[in-house]
């Protein structure tokens, strides 16, 4: 990997909420001298849009968060389910560094960001093969997650289908350097004929959704086991599945794997192993890098139309610890030859300027420079975040690809942000 340009200060030029007139809130469980609240519900119902809630380790009963807040972990915060709803346009919420249980985020005009956020949940009554999703979006504009895990658990119980590790409906989602797994369906009873129960698909993709996939891997879930005299084994879940009005991108490395789950024994032809990508009707998936696999020699790796993107559709990665006064790296995977740089915005924005495929997705505030993509494929661009960025600092980067010869725009990446804590 070459590092590109010296480690520089962030600007803070053009910041979009005046940090002195915000409140900064502590939850800690244990309470104690310095703390606001013990419980993080409390301390948004407390709140002011553009408030901080920092939540120190602990563990912390599941919440609604409805307003432009940033919720921030400061330590290994334990939460149950958890509820993004209403956040108005023009206005950005945001949680950090958290365990969850199920995860919902609906209804929301303005731009909701994830990062370091892991979603995984054992949900509870008995479901009859009843549809359940660990986390759901629903019609909102702009969805990011970053550095996340959202991993449906195995089903412990008969009648249980695998969960599905994310669904979008009506959305638009980002998710980059990420892992997403749909779950194992549900064990059987032992005695008596029973098929195997359903592997969860790792994302379904559904009502004009648009998801846009980068450096993350996606898998569907296993089919559970039949009876061994005269069940079947339950089919495998689809990597990611897209429904006729529905689009995704996917972009990425070979290490990068979008895979189908494998089918339960015994076998049957009516219950295969899941495809890594299954695209239905008009349907669109662009991809680029990345691998797909289905779950088993007979699966498809892609099932239905799709476009593969030539040249591969660049990526960003954020890697390290956004705290104040610490050295951070910016990764870029582009296509050897082109030139490249960032832009920094503080301002997270979907706008489609239906000059190439992937959105602008930040104001602009700076560029960074970045210079020609060598033959590796890869630059990098180390910054440091200044010591005196507040928690809930945020800055967001997008790389430009450019063809130098005839100076025009040949494809943008995904987006990457800071958000200190």
């Amino acid at each position: 990997m070459q590092a590109v340009a010296s480690k520089v200060a962030l600007a803070l030029a053009l910041a979009p909420l005046a940090y002195g007139q915000s409140t900064t809130y502590i939850v800690d469980d244990s309470g104690g001298a310095g703390v606001n609240f013990t419980d993080i519900g409390s301390a948004i119902a407390a709140a002011s849009p553009g408030d901080r809630v920092l939540v120190r380790g602990g563990n912390y009963a599941g919440f609604t968060l409805d307003k432009a807040l940033f919720v921030l972990g400061t330590g290994f915060v334990q939460t149950g389910d958890v509820t993004v709803t209403g956040i108005p346009n023009a206005s950005v919420a945001a949680l950090a560094s958290l365990r969850t249980g199920q995860l919902t985020v609906t209804s929301c005009a303005g731009a909701v960001l994830f990062d370091s956020v892991v979603a995984t949940d054992t949900p509870s009554g008995i479901l009859n093969s009843a549809q359940y999703d660990l986390v759901e979006v629903t019609a909102c504009r702009d969805v990011r997650f970053q550095r996340c895990e959202l991993l449906a658990p195995a089903m412990g119980l008969a009648n249980w289908n695998g969960a599905t590790g994310l669904i979008v409906i009506g959305s638009r989602v980002e998710l980059s350097s990420s892992r997403v797994q749909g779950g194992r369906g549900g064990n059987v009873p032992s005695s008596g004929c029973w098929d195997g129960n359903l592997g969860g698909k790792g994302m379904f993709v559904l009502n004009g959704a648009r998801v846009h996939v980068a450096r993350t891997s996606v898998r569907g879930g296993d089919g559970a086991n039949g009876t061994p005299l005269c069940g079947s084994g339950g089919a495998g879940g689809d990597g990611i599945w897209i429904d006729a009005t529905s689009s995704c991108v996917v972009a990425g490395l070979s290490s990068d794997v979008i895979r189908g789950g494998a089918r339960g024994t015994p076998a049957a032809s009516w219950a295969p192993a899941g495809s890594g990508a299954e695209i239905f009707g008009g349907g669109e998936l662009r991809y680029s890098g990345a691998t797909f696999l289905g779950g088993g020699p007979s699966a498809s790796d892609v099932s239905g139309a799709a476009t593969l993107a030539v040249p591969p559709d660049p990526t960003l990665e954020f890697v390290g610890l956004p705290q104040a006064g610490n050295s951070v790296q910016f990764l870029t995977n582009a296509q050897p030859g082109f030139v490249l740089r960032l832009q920094q915005g503080q301002v997270p924005l979907v706008v489609d300027d239906e000059v190439v495929e992937i959105e602008r997705l930040n104001n602009r505030i700076r560029i960074h420079p970045l210079g020609l993509v060598p033959n590796t494929g890869s630059l990098a661009l180390d910054l440091t975040v200044p010591a005196f960025a507040p928690p809930g600092w945020l800055r967001i980067f997008q790389g430009y690809e450019i063809d130098s010869a005839a100076n025009t725009l040949v494809q943008r990446t995904n987006s990457a942000f800071t958000l200190v804590r």
